[in-house]
């Protein structure tokens, strides 16, 4: 009990002054504020910095887009009819990191330098820019429609005694001074071929379509001989290689090989050339103009006789040269 006019102390409840108390506090805060600093530091180590496009498909693309990680370019060959929309089909990216451009989204590459571009964003919020150019294809020269010409001939080997072979001439599939060389041959000259654009594949085949017509006069043409003697001979079956009717075509960009399929799925590979000075290419633009097309066919000459075989039978006469035949040329211009 505490007696009047004597002092007091609480030594239970000790008395701590208001200075002690903030200075602790201030301890216990600093502390916490520097182990949340530490701890958010340690979450940011974890994030990635990383803003790269790695990889990038968009439609029409023929082959793989060529990359240029220093320029932070990449370039891609295209085929489509409106380059202001190309769609984005497939894009790999830096993991975590976001792109201004999404696939399914699509590029504007219709300007002065058929580009645009790509803004990539790292999860520390790093920026990278990437230009996507595009070279524009242009499908091959011998797509379009084209009408055959009365140019169209076969080349023959001729023995002029029987054993002196090997020299080449050149016959009309018709008839000329020397006579009829196919019955049917001058309806050949008004066929026509429609060569027709369809799409590139993954690999970068190019394909289309084909459609190998009649004419104005509804006669394909055909491949028999009369000899003087009034025999017929069907040589259509050596002679007839281009399907007639209509079917499909893929071309090897690297080889050029051409391969025609018709309905039955019977195919004819030929190689193509664009160069003017070809001869004997067995499909060739044959005038720097582009509008003259030759498809040169080999003659197939399974139960043909042998070119000294045919003059020994026949003589000096066209069925000698026909029978001698090795190759036909299908000359065309462009409509």
């Amino acid at each position: 009990m505490k007696k009047a006019g004597s002092a007091y102390r609480d030594t239970d409840h000790p008395v701590i002054s208001t200075a002690t108390g903030i200075k602790k506090i201030s301890i216990i805060f600093f502390f916490l504020s520097s182990f949340l600093f530490l701890l958010s530091c340690s979450d940011d180590s974890k994030k990635n910095s990383d803003a790269n496009l790695l990889e990038i498909e968009v439609a029409g693309q023929i082959g793989v887009a060529t990359a240029n990680e220093a320029n932070a370019e990449f370039t891609c060959m295209i085929f489509t009819d409106d380059y202001s929309n190309v769609k984005i089909n497939r894009m790999i990216i830096s993991e975590q990191a976001t792109s201004s451009v999404e696939v399914g989204e699509s590029l504007d590459l219709n300007n002065e330098s058929n580009s645009a571009t790509i803004t990539i964003t790292s999860e520390t919020g790093v920026l990278k820019t990437y230009t996507i150019k595009a070279t524009k294809f242009v499908p091959p020269d011998f797509i379009g429609n084209w009408t055959f010409t009365n140019e169209c001939y076969f080349e023959y080997s001729y023995c002029n005694d029987g054993s002196d072979c090997g020299w080449i001439y050149y016959a009309s599939l018709s008839q000329d001074d020397y006579g009829t060389y196919f019955v049917h041959g001058d309806q050949v000259y008004d066929n026509t071929l429609q060569m027709e654009f369809g799409t590139v594949d993954a690999a970068g085949s190019l394909n289309g379509s084909y459609t190998h017509g009649a004419g104005a006069d509804g006669e394909p043409g055909s491949f028999e001989i009369v000899t003087d003697g009034g025999q017929t001979i069907d040589l259509n079956v050596n002679f007839t290689r281009l399907f007639p009717g209509g079917g499909t075509w893929k071309m090897n960009p690297v080889t050029n090989e051409i391969t025609f399929y018709n309905s039955d799925k019977s195919k004819l590979s030929l190689t193509y050339s664009n160069k003017a000075d070809m001869v004997h290419w067995q499909v060739v633009i044959r005038d720097d103009s582009k509008t003259e097309l030759t498809i040169w066919l080999n003659v197939d000459r399974t139960g043909m006789p042998s070119d000294s075989e045919a003059w020994l039978q026949y003589g000096y006469t066209a069925t000698a040269w026909v029978l001698g035949g090795y190759m036909i040329g299908l000359k065309m211009v462009k409509d």
